[in-house]
């Protein structure tokens, strides 16, 4: 992968890949190990280190995942691989298209990837890069995304965050130092953007990645936080019904969560007893105005239709003080 641009093909920009070989990876800092189109293999394989969509989840640029989420996809609690649907389908289609169009629009040569490679120095880090390009006589990245045509205004100026973090992860992968991410959103609005290896940035997800990484090793997870991926995980997680020993710092938060309960139940009933005594004061009249023109208390009439209410179970979180095991 050192040739020149003048050993390179000059038939077309895009040459498709060979699938089945290896890529050669002389003179960059990997290893290859599986192509994508060998998907249960490059499945189970991408999950013995940490690939660009992970780091980003991992650098908070991911906002459909938390590093909780991703933690016990990892270590197996729940199922790692979402199942196919129609908009993954759909952007596997359409890569070939993004590809074609990035290499018409910048006269560049761009190789097809697919392969799931290993940093030699991080050994932790993984990539598939989606693509390979020759711009300036030097050998770069390229990465492609599909989208909806709510999702335009994200791309107007730049890639997303999580775009971009994938694309540094990748570099570090790699040993490049420049990339590109190009994009075909709502169909018909195509994007790119070139980057440079980001030195402070790859330097921070190194350090972040290798510490999440060793979390997994010693199956430390990380705490929960409110976002919507950690919900959805913790639900999941619950399903399976098993009764599991916790470490001594739930207690901790068990005991914190009893205090906030109790000063939450105090407060309602001070509420409730103030509001007492203002309907007292107002007595028979429709409404009282408050001193310095603080405000006014009246009694309105509210309405509200009748409905009925279609039976429904779910899962709910109770605590109780006898454990009958």
């Amino acid at each position: 992968m050192s040739r020149s641009t003048a050993q390179m093909p000059q038939t077309t920009r895009y040459v498709k890949p060979a699938r089945m070989q290896p890529p050669e990876v002389r003179g960059l800092s990997c290893v290859a190990l599986v192509h994508s189109s060998k998907r249960e293999r490059w499945l189970k394989a991408r999950h013995s280190g940490l690939g660009a969509s992970s780091a980003s989840t991992i650098m908070g640029c991911n906002p459909y995942e938390s590093e909780y989420a991703l933690y016990h996809k990892l270590v197996g609690t729940i199922e790692a691989s979402e199942p196919d649907n129609d908009y993954m389908e759909w952007g596997r289609r359409l890569e070939r298209v993004v590809v074609e169009a990035f290499a018409d629009k910048t006269g560049r040569k761009v190789y097809g990837g697919g392969w799931l490679v290993r940093s030699n120095q991080y050994p932790w880090l993984l990539a598939t890069p989606d693509s390979l390009q020759w711009s300036d006589r030097k050998l770069g990245l390229l990465e492609i995304k599909t989208g909806g045509a709510s999702q335009a205004d994200d791309w107007e100026n730049e890639a997303p965050p999580q775009h971009q973090c994938q694309l540094q992860q990748q570099m570090i992968v790699m040993g490049l130092k420049h990339g590109s991410v190009a994009a075909l959103i709502g169909g018909n609005s195509f994007f790119s953007y070139d980057y440079v290896a980001h030195e402070r940035f790859q330097r921070a997800l190194i350090g972040k990645t290798s510490d999440f990484w060793n979390r997994v090793l010693a199956e430390v997870p990380p705490d929960p936080d409110s976002s919507p991926s950690t919900s959805r995980t913790l639900a999941k997680m619950m399903e399976n019904g098993l009764a599991i020993q916790l470490p001594d710092v739930v207690l901790d938060w068990h005991l914190a969560a009893v205090k906030a309960s109790d000063d939450e139940k105090s407060a309602k009933e001070r509420k409730d007893e103030y509001r007492r005594k203002i309907i007292a004061s107002i007595g028979a009249a429709s409404c009282g105005v408050l001193p310095k023109k603080a405000g006014v208390y009246k009694f309105v009439t509210e309405k509200r239709r009748a409905h009925r209410v279609k039976a429904s179970s779910s899962r709910v979180l109770r605590f109780n003080k006898k454990f009958n095991g």
